[in-house]
């Protein structure tokens, strides 16, 4: 009977000892994100940078590529307030990690900021504007 107890209670500990996660934890990321708003307020949204510089920031398009870490490319139209009708656009490069659900940039100039990822919905505050992007 001894045996048939200890035999039991080593099953019961190794099934115990099965806690740690099988798979990377937190959302997916990877793909394709379209910015929404800029501080609340729906693209195309009037904008006022560190500078002075007042621009109208028209769309922006996030993409991701990796599992849990890997490259991103952020595309972003806008125009000039005085020129309202004249679009540019520019490209930021970098890498991308996600632990939990906070995501980490790193730009290729060297410049880092953080967000979070609920769902379809990636938050970031980048230079005192926060970004809300959905896919």
């Amino acid at each position: 009977m001894k045996k048939l107890l200890a035999f039991a209670a080593l099953i019961t500990l190794a099934a115990c000892g099965g806690d740690s996660p099988t798979g990377p934890s937190g959302p997916q990321v990877s793909g394709t994100w379209t910015m929404r708003t800029v501080n609340g307020t729906p693209l195309p949204v009037s904008l006022i940078l560190a500078d002075g510089t007042q621009i109208i920031a028209r769309s922006a398009v996030l993409t991701l590529t990796g599992d849990r870490s890997g490259t991103y490319q952020e595309v972003i139209t806008f125009s000039f307030t005085a020129t309202p009708n004249l679009t540019s656009a520019i490209s930021e490069n970098g890498t991308w990690t996600v632990a939990g659900n906070i995501i980490s940039f790193a730009t290729n100039q060297g410049d880092h900021y953080t967000g979070t990822v609920t769902g379809n919905t990636l938050t970031e505050v980048v230079g005192g504007f926060a970004q809300v992007y959905s896919r």
